[in-house]
């Protein structure tokens, strides 16, 4: 969030670029390989191009873990319905094309 937040996409965005410390008060994260990080220059359809690879890579995640972290992303729950249509929609896409 605070990447987009920032203007920035990061472009190749995967559980692996996602390292996490355990803190007190849970988890710090840190993102690596950003060397394909750019401006944001679509806004929304920028960011759901961005967090689709990685929810398509979170397997072992539950549809509750899921919306968990787009709720935790978005900062509640008033987008939620049309993140999900829109990631839903870029997920099945590409898997027509595999």
């Amino acid at each position: 969030r605070r990447v987009h937040a920032s203007g920035q996409v990061h472009g190749c965005f995967y559980p692996k670029h996602i390292f996490l410390q355990p803190r007190e008060a849970g988890f710090a994260a840190q993102l690596i390989d950003l060397e394909k990080t750019r401006p944001m220059f679509l806004g929304e359809r920028d960011r759901v191009k961005d967090i689709e690879p990685l929810l398509r890579r979170t397997d072992p995640w539950s549809e509750a873990d899921r919306i968990g972290f787009l709720t935790a992303y978005l900062g509640g729950t008033e987008n939620l319905d049309h993140w999900l249509q829109r990631l839903s929609a870029r997920l099945k896409d590409k898997a027509q094309r595999t």
